[in-house]
């Protein structure tokens, strides 16, 4: 599960009418559709390197030439941070038909992951460069076919081996229309490349800006730098803590979170500074976000945006739609996501409150402490809304008179102190965290570090 914040400036229904205008049909790739229509437009950029229309299909025909001389059985899989030869990359797959699988460069226990997956071994592309090979045999691209499987990525998984989730550009472009429906973005506009490849959130930039033609923009350097000079971004609740504390101009407009819950004062900064602020909810398996609303003192996650369904079966999600996946790859198989009644059962628990949606927590998440059920996103929610908090995670551990007990591991500024007061204040006696841990400063692992891989840090600690 995650949760999601927009920050934007305005919206009006013109700009909301030229956004959904610009979301086209594709009846090619398209990404040639726009070098045909506008070649010498800008499409890619980074610092002061610019990337046209036409430019872009150079690169990925010579990608696609590369990508004819690899085993075709199985997946793709590249380890690496963001870079534009993974744009390249990713589009020449799609024109070659085949499935990537892009993952973090420090992916724990990776061997054994891929060995479950049945994926080929790791290609090295990071000082590679295609257009160098001489003699190549020239590949024409496959014909344009939205319902391939192309993508792969890993869930975070609450325990064992991450699944692979396979979507295509159809469920890639479905999610992006239904987010952009609420959120304004059109081919003027330039989305910041700010979250990994390798995460859904990631993925989901790249098709918000395929749908439109819009500009894509890779930071150079650092992440703050490039944001004042960018129209929309994606962020974690630390960078815009972090970037609202710099000061100084920006051309930002429209700003997504997520990856935790967010801290009531950090939208309450955004808003001093001009900027206003949307919530909402999402996963791997629907292509993103899920839900969207204006952000306001209420805990609800907001709307079902359109090409998603939903139904609530005993205060759990079930969602099918356009966006959802294709299914979980594994050994040349693609299982389905959907149980026998049609629909993917997300495991997220939801109540109506205050006509909207709450999502309370996960199912596999929920523990107990002295004959109680806890759900720790209930804890962490509450603690979100101290000052000085930017992140926090409850995970459950042993006790020998309560069976378990809660621990907080937080990130920001706080004083413990003051956090045993608070709770004491405002936490039933089962909901308290008999401890507060510092967040570990190395332990990032795309969006959200995935509750098992803390656990293990927290015994090890």
């Amino acid at each position: 599960m995650a949760w999601f914040i927009v920050a934007s400036q305005t919206r009006d229904a013109n700009c909301l009418a030229e956004c959904l205008a610009c979301m086209l049909q594709f009846d090619t790739y398209p990404w040639r559709q726009y070098a045909a229509q506008k070649p010498d437009t800008v499409a890619l950029q980074q610092g002061d390197k610019r990337v046209t229309w036409i430019q872009l299909c150079q690169h990925v025909t010579a990608w696609r030439h590369w990508l004819a001389t690899q085993p075709s059985q199985a997946p793709l899989v590249v380890a690496s941070q963001n870079r534009v030869e993974l744009i390249y990359l990713l589009l020449a797959a799609s024109e070659s038909h085949r499935t990537l699988l892009i993952t973090h460069p420090q992916l724990p226990d990776a061997e054994k992951i891929l060995k479950h997956l049945g994926a080929g071994a790791i290609l090295d592309v990071d000082h590679f460069d295609p257009f160098e090979r001489q003699g190549a045999t020239k590949h024409a691209p496959l014909a344009w076919d939205e319902n391939q499987p192309l993508t792969l990525t890993l869930t975070s998984g609450s325990t064992g081996i991450p699944k692979a989730v396979v979507h295509s550009a159809a469920t890639h472009l479905a999610a992006a229309k239904g987010v952009l429906s609420k959120l304004p973005f059109t081919a003027d506009n330039d989305w910041l490349l700010s979250l990994p490849l390798f995460h859904i959130s990631g993925l989901a930039i790249v098709w918000r800006w395929l749908s439109c033609g819009a500009i894509l923009t890779l930071p150079e350097d650092e992440v703050l730098d490039a944001l004042r000079h960018v129209s929309h971004a994606s962020l974690v609740p630390t960078q815009l803590q972090r970037f609202l504390a710099s000061g100084g101009s920006h051309q930002l407009q429209q700003v997504l979170l997520g990856g935790a819950a967010i801290p009531v004062d950090l939208v309450q900064k955004a808003t001093q500074q001009g900027i206003a602020c949307w919530c909402g909810y999402g996963m791997t398996e629907m292509g993103s976000t899920v839900m969207m609303k204006p952000a306001d003192n209420k805990p609800g996650v907001g709307a079902l945006l359109p090409h998603r369904r939903m139904q609530w079966r005993d205060n759990e999600i079930w969602l099918a739609g356009a966006s959802l996946c294709l299914g979980y790859y594994r050994e040349g198989v693609i299982d389905p996501v959907v149980n026998q009644q049609g629909w993917f059962a997300t495991k997220d628990l939801a109540q109506r409150a205050d006509d909207e949606w709450q999502i309370i927590g996960r199912k596999d998440n929920m523990f107990i402490s002295g004959g109680e059920n806890v759900q720790p996103e209930s804890i962490e929610a509450a603690l979100s809304s101290v000052a000085g908090i930017t992140r926090v995670m409850v995970l459950p551990i042993d006790d020998s008179d309560y069976g378990q007990r809660p621990i907080a591991i937080v990130e920001g500024h706080w004083d413990r102190k003051i956090l045993e007061a608070w709770v004491k204040k405002y936490l039933p006696g089962h909901m308290r965290p008999v401890d507060f841990v510092a967040w570990p400063t190395d332990m990032e692992m795309g969006i959200k570090v995935p509750r098992r891989i803390m656990l293990e840090w927290l015994k090890n600690k």
